[in-house]
């Protein structure tokens, strides 16, 4: 499964590569001028904050790995073990 995961980035990246590589020569290149001054200015920022976004989500995900208590069940994460329930002496009314 990791295979084909890594292989997935690797094409999308390889057949995007020439695109990225467009996106960063015209930027770069128009960096002289006002208007390329404020095309850069636009694409740091949006990069930085994708990042920022990616690096908060990839943090969460640890974050909750290691935060939860036991394996992930078919209702998601388990959560902490509960205090005990206190003795049911009506019969009708206790759990099973």
């Amino acid at each position: 499964m990791n295979l084909l995961i890594l292989a997935a980035i690797f094409a999308v990246l390889w057949f995007s590569a020439d695109t990225i590589r467009l996106i960063f020569n015209s930027v770069y290149q128009y960096a002289g001028n006002t208007i390329g001054n404020k095309a850069f200015m636009w694409f740091s920022s949006l990069l930085l904050i994708n990042l920022a976004i990616l690096l908060f989500i990839i943090g969460f995900y640890y974050y909750k790995i290691s935060a939860s208590p036991g394996a992930v069940g078919p209702r998601g994460y388990p959560g902490s073990t509960g205090l005990p329930a206190p003795p049911c002496y009506d019969t009708l009314s206790c759990p099973a």
